[in-house]
């Protein structure tokens, strides 16, 4: 939907509603727009709403509704909507989110990264590495994975391979400023 200026929650919540409709149903929600039907609507993709439900403190509904419709979301959907959760400061229920995403694309090492970071934020920090060396792997050239790991290495006091991995993120990618600091 489009809408011009703001609009009521209680809108929003109508309009999502109505990403359940069938193909007729929509047809009839359109009725009062003129013209004729020469394919049929693009399916609807409720990461964005749901994504608005948390970001305006309607969390319980949100993640509700992206619990009844699963399968029409993807694996950077799953990590959107933990970043928004992560925000809110619901740690646990965003790496729920981060697990879900991983287990769709097994390959994304971004839901790692935040995985990682989220057990940092629990104090839970073999998980942390763990889950910053899983994104590694997967990625060797994601500079903010081998940067959160050369912090862990320097808080361990190993210096030589904090520094090792700090110039590795710098040689991946060499505008991430942060480990220019560290060096």
């Amino acid at each position: 939907a489009m809408y011009q200026g703001p609009v009521s929650i209680e809108r929003l919540l109508a309009d999502v509603e109505m990403l359940s409709l069938d193909d007729d149903a929509w047809k009839m929600a359109a009725l009062p727009l003129p013209g004729h039907w020469y394919q049929q609507p693009d399916p609807p993709r409720p990461s964005s709403h749901i994504s608005r439900l948390i970001e305006h403190g309607f969390v319980e509904t949100g993640l509700a509704y992206m619990d009844q419709h699963p399968e029409s979301l993807s694996a950077d959907d799953y990590l959107s909507l933990g970043v928004l959760l992560d925000r809110q400061g619901r740690h646990t229920e965003a790496m729920a989110e981060y697990r879900r995403a991983a287990q769709l694309e097994p390959s994304l090492a971004k839901a790692h990264v935040n995985l990682g970071v989220s057990w940092q934020r629990l104090g839970k920090v073999d998980e942390a590495m763990a889950a910053f060396r899983e994104a590694v792997r997967l990625d060797p050239k994601l500079a903010v994975a081998q940067m959160n790991l050369g912090v862990f290495e320097a808080n361990a006091g190993r210096r030589a391979e904090a520094e090792r991995k700090y110039r590795a993120a710098v040689q991946t990618d060499p505008t991430f400023t942060m480990d220019y600091l560290h060096l």
